[in-house]
């Protein structure tokens, strides 16, 4: 009988170092697959939101307009281009809050913006910006080096990264 208990005590000890050990191994494993994901988004729900909001508050005029997805895409396009560029700073909320760049900060959170511009601002920070990566300037006047796009006065140039 002793013998018997002994051997149930190894196996409950065997068994619960075995659980452990399962434990430990999955968590590892989650923790590198999480990793390794994180790895690959390189933006935050904060940068969507504000990407979002920019073209929105920017460009909304346009967001029914026939051009309209194409025209707030390309608002975007140039923060993300700016934000990838060495000679702008390297986050959504400094390009976007970079002195003298945009007024219409001030109108952030004011409105509710419709759904499918948050997809749209996520869809450039995960896929990556319209447009060559030298187009950093929007407004209603030219200005760079050349017009990639205009649209009813609104204008979307190219500039010199060097």
């Amino acid at each position: 009988m002793k013998t018997n208990k002994r051997k149930i005590n190894f196996f409950r000890k065997l068994l619960a170092t075995l659980v452990v050990s399962l434990v430990v191994c999955s968590t590892n494993i989650t923790t590198l697959a999480t990793e390794e994901q994180n790895e690959d988004i390189a933006y935050t729900w904060e940068d969507v939101e504000l990407l979002a909001n920019l073209m929105y508050f920017e460009e909304g005029c346009f967001l029914y307009d026939e051009q309209g997805e194409y025209i707030l895409k390309l608002a975007g396009s140039v923060v993300v281009h700016r934000k990838n560029s060495e000679l702008y700073p390297d986050t959504i909320y400094d390009v976007i809050y970079q002195k003298g760049q945009y007024p219409t900060t001030n109108k952030f959170g004011t409105q509710e913006i419709p759904e499918i511009i948050y997809q749209w601002a996520e869809d450039l920070l995960r896929d990556g910006p319209l447009g060559p990566e030298n187009l950093i300037f929007q407004s209603r006047f030219k200005q760079g080096e050349e017009v990639y796009f205009e649209y009813k006065g609104e204008y979307f140039c190219l500039g010199n990264l060097e």
